[in-house]
């Protein structure tokens, strides 16, 4: 059992568009002994993220994630970790955003043609048990 938080900051230099997406999720996972200084675990989450940007409005909705990955252990309480994790927020079909940014002749159109926007990550780290 655990609870997850993830901030990702995005940026498009050529229109000059920020945005940023947070997750904050409840999440448990199963661990498999895999040798006796690795193992793997699978799990899944479920809570909600937050999206912003200058060029839209903010929405908080739905969110659901999958998750595995692999430890290898340095110490009893520490171990190296690398993860594979899908995340998927549920946004309205109709989502559209129109912009209009400060410079001349330049306008967005972002649109969302499904019910969710998936993203997929990867990461490293270290693990301390306690």
């Amino acid at each position: 059992m655990g609870v997850y938080y993830s901030r990702q900051d995005s940026s498009l230099d050529t229109l000059n568009l920020d945005s940023t997406i947070q997750y904050l999720q409840f999440q448990s996972s199963a661990e498999y002994i895999l040798t006796d200084k690795t193992t793997g675990y699978v799990g899944a989450g479920l809570g909600a993220s937050h999206t912003s940007g200058e060029w839209t409005k903010s929405h908080t909705g739905f969110a659901a994630s999958i998750f595995g990955g692999m430890e290898y252990h340095l110490t009893k309480n520490f171990s190296f970790n690398g993860q594979i994790r899908w995340q998927g927020t549920v946004v309205s079909s109709d989502s559209v955003s129109i912009c209009t940014l400060p410079t001349d002749d330049q306008s967005c159109f972002i649109g969302f043609k499904t019910k969710w926007m998936n993203q997929f990550q990867t990461q490293v780290g270290l693990t301390m048990r306690f």
